[in-house]
């Protein structure tokens, strides 16, 4: 929170984030006390592209306001890739895969309900994209 790798003598002049491929989806998922300019409680980001063949190619899941930094769900994004979008309703989602998460105990809400909307959110995201 509020650091960064940047070293003193260096300047950020751009940041590149890479076109997804043409068949992909998208959501962003929010839980706080309104729907914008506030701190959430959890949050997710995810991204799917198909390949030709109709299956997820890739998929990327973050959740952020429950670490220091937003981060992946490496397990159920492997857990996604080969599958179809109707296949993708079936993956599971564990509260194993979010222990790597470190959410804190704020006025917003405790550590172990941002841990639970984390779950949930990254399960909703899964069934937005499959949709």
């Amino acid at each position: 929170n509020r650091r960064t790798v940047r070293r003193p003598d260096e300047l950020v002049t751009a940041i590149l984030v890479p076109m997804p491929a043409t068949d992909s989806r998208a959501t962003f998922l929010k839980l706080g006390a309104r729907a914008y300019l506030v701190i959430s409680i959890a949050m997710v980001a995810a991204v799917i592209e198909l390949g030709s063949d109709g299956r997820i190619a890739s998929a990327r899941l973050v959740v952020g306001a429950c670490s220091e930094v937003p981060m992946r769900v490496p397990a159920v994004e492997a857990r996604l890739v080969g599958r179809t979008l109707a296949e993708a309703m079936d993956v599971t989602v564990d509260p194993a895969d979010v222990a790597h998460l470190t959410p804190i105990d704020d006025v917003r809400a405790p550590a172990t309900y941002r841990r639970e909307a984390a779950l949930v959110l990254v399960r909703r995201a899964i069934a937005e994209l499959a949709r």
